[in-house]
């Protein structure tokens, strides 16, 4: 059979650009996947609460139990938010900066001090960056090793570092709870392993090690107040990060150091920037496709800066070389990473505003209606809240219903891989063969939620950067990869829009609204909600009372003029102690700076469940404070202890 001769040279031109590129396939994977690492990574530690979602509640009351986590709330990421004037801007300003350092090395011809000032430039920002990506790596990494729940034998367990035991959670039929507990931090299968004791508190000692942290707080006039909390997690990742900077700007430049660098650039870059909005995003990235393809077709500016500088910008690739005993790198700019990341980190905190808003109920109550007539001692309105089945008899109100937003309480993602990875329905029941617990099957990891949109712009992402590479290798010449990005990533995003219904959604969407929201919470502060204020008198002098919230100023003012006055009538008479001399008022704090250490795990926590112990079996006898002595009260406190 003899084949067309148009075929047949087809077939022949795609023979040889296979085995032209083959060689090279190596390179193009490394490329691929080193370029997405940091999109990754760095989007899903951009997540934060959404608008759509209500705070976490804190579990206060003794008998509930808690994880073992560190008790700090969850610090909210501040991005710097970029408005469509400053779209407009940044490739003005990337130009100028551009054409200037081009027009610096044409200057200098040997672009060897401007590299080493850059390098010592970029230095602080590399320790940090890098610090933080490891110190989280090492958080994942920790997260796999000690989850906090996890499934063996179809059963759902849950990690309990404070009893020192993993407990079942959800019925479990024909079996006693008790028997099922597991005394052994390990995961899965692990758990069953029998371990020497010694072997096995070591272990629980290594589950809680990185939420212990030392905190460090300096103030004064030079630094200011600063607040820093540290764990061995982030104490490895600060001399790491050290090491690396150290190392690259003294030692030596190989090309994996200047990756991990540029990984760490990228990696806080996506948590500090944000578009804000997908029409912003959607400007800047249309901008920076005319600057990049005028800078690499049109002028020699972008190729000879990217060669001549020798700073961590940019992720370098070993490829084949044609001169024997000399390497060979390919190069990629941090700014195909960053600037396409930033709009697809975005995208995945829509994802999680719409899982929240999904999960939003509308809960039915009556509102009582005011009458004007009706106010309180101080001749205010006031308001009461009442549920549905609530009828209220006054007759100065009357209920109305209304309907109110309740929202779902919001779960930080982080840290949360290992117990996704243990908890998979696939893990325990291939290798235990037993069927899954309801509890197993209903459990759902706080990192697991739909994510159509952030898998939409990772494969237009990779659409455009495997188009970048067939153009480069066909013209054997540098491509501007975002003329390839941007219609990967736009094209992506605004199609699942598209399909999904969802445009008018995305178009309002912005990541601007919870800062907005909690502006507006805040203003509401100290607003009153109930029957009025309730007086308060506080007896100052023979012939003085004073009402109301100014009660307690007032008598402080009243007293510091008057030390003999003393505002409680029961209380002894306070004696005259010698004031503090004053400090000179031109005098200022320069630098204070201190630590402080966690307190101990195991000891608070043994002491508060003796004291919660010693509630419940003692009967409370209430003494006037006047008739107890100092020594009754520290030999109480030592009994309990």
């Amino acid at each position: 059979m003899h084949l067309p001769p148009f075929v047949t040279d087809l077939l022949g031109h795609l023979a040889y650009a296979v085995a032209d590129v083959q060689p090279l396939l190596p390179t193009y994977g490394h490329l691929l996947l080193s370029a997405l690492f940091p999109i990754f990574t760095g989007s899903y530690a951009s997540l934060s609460r959404p608008s759509s979602a209500a705070k976490q509640e804190k579990k206060t009351k003794p008998g509930q139990e808690e994880d073992g986590e560190d008790e700090e709330d969850e610090q909210p990421i501040k991005m710097e938010g970029l408005s469509p004037s400053d779209a407009i801007m940044f490739p003005i300003l990337a130009g100028v900066t551009l054409t200037g350092l081009y027009f610096l090395i044409k200057w200098l011809q040997d672009p060897a001090l401007l590299n080493k000032i850059l390098n010592w430039y970029f230095a602080a920002f590399s320790i940090f960056s890098v610090s933080r990506m490891v110190s989280d790596g090492l958080d994942v990494f920790h997260s796999f090793l000690f989850p906090h729940d996890y499934v063996d034998a179809g059963i759902l367990y849950h990690v309990d570092p404070k009893h020192r035991r993993a407990v079942p959670r959800g019925v479990v039929t024909n079996a006693n709870t008790s028997t099922l507990e597991r005394s052994s931090p390990l995961p899965g299968i692990l758990s069953r392993l029998p371990l020497p004791h010694r072997l096995n508190s070591l272990f629980w000692t290594l589950h809680i090690l990185p939420t212990r942290k030392l905190t460090f707080t300096t103030s004064g006039s030079l630094v200011g107040n600063l607040k820093l909390s540290l764990g061995i997690h982030g104490i490895e990742g600060l001399l790491i990060g050290l090491s690396t900077v150290l190392y690259y700007n003294f030692v030596s430049k190989p090309w994996y150091l200047t990756n991990l660098m540029g990984f760490g650039f990228s990696y806080g870059a996506l948590q500090l920037m944000s578009p804000t909005t997908f029409t912003t995003g959607t400007m800047l990235l249309l901008a920076l496709l005319c600057y990049d393809f005028y800078m690499v077709f049109r002028t020699p500016m972008m190729v000879t800066v990217a060669k001549s500088l020798d700073i961590p910008i940019k992720l370098l690739f070993p490829r084949p070389s044609e001169e024997v005993g000399k390497q060979a790198l390919s190069m990629l700019g941090l700014g195909d990473v960053v600037l396409p990341g930033i709009l697809i980190g975005l995208a995945l905190r829509f994802d999680l505003h719409l899982f929240y808003l999904r999960r939003q109920k509308k809960v039915e109550s009556s509102t009582p209606a005011t009458n004007d007539n009706a106010t309180n001692d101080d001749d205010e309105p006031f308001t009461s809240t009442t549920t549905t089945n609530t009828t209220t008899t006054s007759p100065s109100t009357s209920s109305t219903p209304s309907t109110t937003i309740q929202k779902a309480p919001y779960l930080p993602p982080s840290s949360a891989w290992g117990d996704r990875f243990w908890t998979t329905s696939l893990l325990p029941s291939f290798l235990t063969l037993t069927r899954p617990s309801p509890a197993a099957l209903a459990y759902t990891p706080r990192n697991k939620f739909p994510t159509p949109y952030f898998t939409a712009g990772m494969i237009g992402y990779i659409v455009g950067m495997l188009s970048t590479l067939t153009a480069m290798q066909i013209s054997s010449h540098p491509q501007p990869a975002l003329i390839y990005l941007v219609p990967g990533v736009l094209g992506a995003l605004w199609g699942t829009a598209l399909v999904r219904g969802e445009v008018g959604e995305m178009w309002v969407f912005s990541d601007a609204a919870e800062e907005e929201e909690g502006k507006e919470g805040g203003k509401g502060k100290g607003k009153k909600v109930g029957k009025g204020k309730e007086k308060t008198k506080l007896k100052v002098g023979e012939n003085e009372t004073v009402e109301g919230t100014e009660a307690k100023e007032k008598a402080k003012e009243e007293h510091a003029e008057k030390p003999d006055i003393d505002i409680d009538t029961n209380a002894p008479p306070k004696t005259k102690t010698k004031t503090k001399p004053k400090a000179n008022p031109n005098s200022r704090t320069l630098f204070t700076f201190s630590i402080i250490a966690p307190p101990s795990y195991w000891t608070s926590t043994s002491s508060d469940e003796v004291k919660e112990e010693h509630k419940k079996d003692v009967k409370e006898v209430h003494v006037p404070a006047t008739k107890v002595k100092e020594g009754e009260h520290v030999e109480k406190r030592r009994r309990i202890e």
